[in-house]
């Protein structure tokens, strides 16, 4: 099993420009979300070792996704 990466941010062609950017040169999986709550899904569904995510988005901000994260797993490693 390879470590999982997700890129959360509102702006869709940011996250996707970074897995595009990052996806070859690293052994990982990466997925995106555009939004704090289907981050959170993908959390919940698969392994995730690193969340890189946005601290401005609308309805769930950054800080409340990385409180979230940390309440169902804190061992998920969140850059912001």
């Amino acid at each position: 099993m390879s470590d999982m990466i997700l890129l959360v941010d509102d702006e869709i062609d940011l996250t996707n420009g970074i897995k595009r950017s990052i996806s070859p040169k690293i052994d990982c999986d990466v997925l995106t979300a555009a939004s704090g709550k289907e981050a959170l899904d993908l959390i919940e569904a698969k392994a995730v070792d690193l969340v890189l995510t946005d601290i401005s988005m609308p309805g769930m901000d950054g800080l409340e996704l990385l409180q979230s994260i940390m309440d169902f797993d804190d061992n998920v490693t969140v850059i912001m």
